[in-house]
């Protein structure tokens, strides 16, 4: 059976917060907590126990990297794998942000039909070996060593009873759902 993923988003702007919301937990099914500052995250991160990382990269205050930094000097947290989403998508800021230890980048704007399978994907790849990094055991908070194959996720489809589902969001009325075509 497979195993909810759980996401620590940072984001500064509540309106792709919201999107973000809905295309990863009411679309991809996986456990969403958010944060809309580095500061916050930093704060949360012990509390919330995530599998993965998703930061936005330019946001007030801290940065997307120096939040990323303090996230990792928080123990158990250092190899958590990260995701950032950013609208600077010029190959060189890319290949930073690898080189930072980011195990992917997803540009903006994003596709919210598809935003929670990339995620899904990378942790897959992350997991190819039987070995995510990061993963601690949340009960006692120590590294459990390889985790089983059986962690790795999938986009369960049958949750949806139409294969035209899409997502949707008002952010201004605070009107937002998955709705599916006939």
């Amino acid at each position: 059976m497979a195993q909810r993923l759980t996401v620590l988003h940072v984001e500064d702007d509540p309106d792709i917060r919201e999107i973000a919301l809905i295309a990863l937990e009411t679309v991809g099914g996986l456990t969403v907590i958010q944060c809309a500052s580095g500061p916050e995250a930093i704060a949360r991160v012990a509390e919330v126990k995530p599998d993965l990382f998703l930061l936005d990269l330019m946001m007030p205050g801290m940065s997307g990297e120096e939040t990323l930094k303090g996230l990792r000097a928080v123990a158990g947290f250092a190899g958590t794998p990260t995701i950032f989403m950013t609208a600077k998508a010029h190959s060189a800021d890319i290949q930073r942000l690898i080189d930072l230890g980011a195990a992917a980048v997803i540009t903006k704007p994003f596709d919210p039909m598809t935003l929670a399978q990339s995620i899904v994907e990378t942790w897959n790849r992350l997991c190819s070996d039987g070995s995510p990094p990061g993963i601690a055991d949340i009960k006692g908070g120590t590294d459990p060593g390889p985790v089983p194959l059986s962690r790795s996720l999938s986009i369960d489809p049958g949750r949806h009873s139409s294969p035209s589902s899409f997502c949707t969001a008002d952010t201004r009325s605070g009107v937002s759902g998955l709705f599916e075509a006939d």
